[in-house]
């Protein structure tokens, strides 16, 4: 388990319904039954340790906050080490039932704002802070990737521009295959604070896979993104996103009567099938846009844009791989509406993180469309189930709570 694991990591999750949970807590064969079926079907939520047995250790204290109910405690035969097992309709730090906050985070989807969750169920705006901000102690590579097969091979990162209390920071994200894998608030951009920040997406993964490194990275061309990524895995091949290219382009000439044809050219060139058409093509766009836009601020953008025209290349070495920051740019929308509606970040750096931790857990586990999950296939469709080909619950919050099980952390 990570180092970094923090407060939560010995709770064990398991999906089930109150009346088969509570009903188990007072028959502890039943409770064995019913945990040794959870085991052989979902070993992922258990630590390794409890493949070699383990004994019922009592239960916990009452709780004060969930009406002085009571969960079972195991002890493993291996190492001692004792875990809580907690059933997958508590919500986190025992705050509430899942039932009774479900619909107002889903809501939270959609930016609603805390002062209209009050007016609809109640309570305090702090209270559905809190509640939000319950999955921050999970590893969101953990908690969203359940075997260590389906880490990705290909991945885009970028840098999310934010604020806190007026100062600049930047979130470090890294998406793959739909969910967001990295989110770390950083103070600077440069090599060393983004090592950070992108050396805990390479932590957690590591946390399922002690030799993870994805083949390929998708970056914006920023220097320190690049230099961060090569400390952080070894051997990585760096994707130089076109995207970026043809946005700087585009942002030149906008008012150019020759807009429409220049974007036509640059993605006739993305479009290329091989090394040798895209770089036939890239040379026939710099030589035409040499005629057409002499003294332009795009003639120089192309010009760049063909300098760099081998880093482009490399794409086609890797044709699974990510030619684009799309994907990135597609995912980060979700926190930048989140930013704009609460007017950026207001605190310190952790609990900045904090939240756009939780916001990429909960954004990898929101359904697709409710409408379909519930009247017409009835089986539960979010970033993580595509992913991970299965779920826990067609319950999201649910499916969610039990995948965080020890918070996302394998031991």
């Amino acid at each position: 388990m990570s180092a970094k694991s923090p407060k939560g990591s010995k709770i064990i999750r398991i999906c089930c319904q109150k009346e088969e949970y509570y009903s188990a807590l007072n028959d502890s064969q039943k409770f064995k039954q019913l945990l040794d079926q959870e085991i052989i079907i979902y070993p992922e939520l258990f630590p390794e340790g409890i493949s070699k047995g383990y004994t019922l250790d009592g239960k916990t204290d009452p709780s004060k906050k969930l009406d002085k109910q009571q969960f079972q405690k195991i002890k493993l035969c291996s190492n001692g080490e004792r875990y809580s097992i907690y059933p997958s309709f508590v919500m986190p730090n025992m705050i509430a039932y899942t039932d009774e906050v479900e619909k107002a985070l889903f809501f939270r989807k959609f930016s609603a704002p805390y002062s209209a969750l009050v007016y609809a169920f109640g309570k305090d705006e702090m209270y559905w802070y809190r509640a939000e901000k319950s999955f921050s102690p999970c590893s969101i590579v953990g908690t969203t990737i359940k075997k260590k097969e389906k880490l990705p091979e290909h991945s885009a990162s970028d840098e999310k521009h934010g604020k806190i209390n007026g100062s600049k920071v930047y979130i470090a994200m890294t998406v793959a295959n739909g969910c967001i894998l990295g989110a770390e608030v950083t103070p600077e951009a440069n090599e060393k604070e983004l090592t950070k920040g992108y050396g805990v997406f390479a932590e957690e993964s590591r946390n399922l896979d002690p030799t993870y490194t994805p083949t390929t990275v998708n970056i914006d061309g920023w220097e320190a993104t690049k230099l961060s990524m090569k400390a952080l895995f070894f051997g990585i091949t760096i994707i130089r996103c076109f995207l970026h290219a043809f946005i700087k382009i585009r942002d030149c000439c906008k008012k150019h009567v020759l807009f429409e044809v220049i974007c036509e050219k640059i993605w006739y060139v993305y479009k290329s099938k091989n090394k040798k058409t895209f770089s036939q093509r890239l040379r026939r766009l710099k030589d035409w846009a040499v005629n057409k836009l002499s003294g332009t601020t795009a003639l120089e953008n192309i010009e760049k844009t063909y300098q760099r025209s081998k880093e482009y290349q490399i794409a086609y070495d890797h044709p699974e791989c990510h030619r684009t920051s799309n994907m990135c740019d597609r995912l980060m929308r979700f926190i930048d509406r989140a930013l704009f509606d609460r007017q950026n970040f207001h605190g310190t750096i952790q609990s900045a993180t904090e939240m756009s931790h939780s916001w990429a857990i909960l954004h990898n586990y929101y359904p697709h469309r409710m409408r379909d999950t519930i009247n017409k296939t009835n089986v539960l469709s979010c970033p993580a189930s595509d992913l991970n080909g299965f779920t826990y619950s067609n319950n999201w919050l649910n499916n969610l709570v039990t995948a965080s099980s020890m918070n996302g952390y394998r031991q």
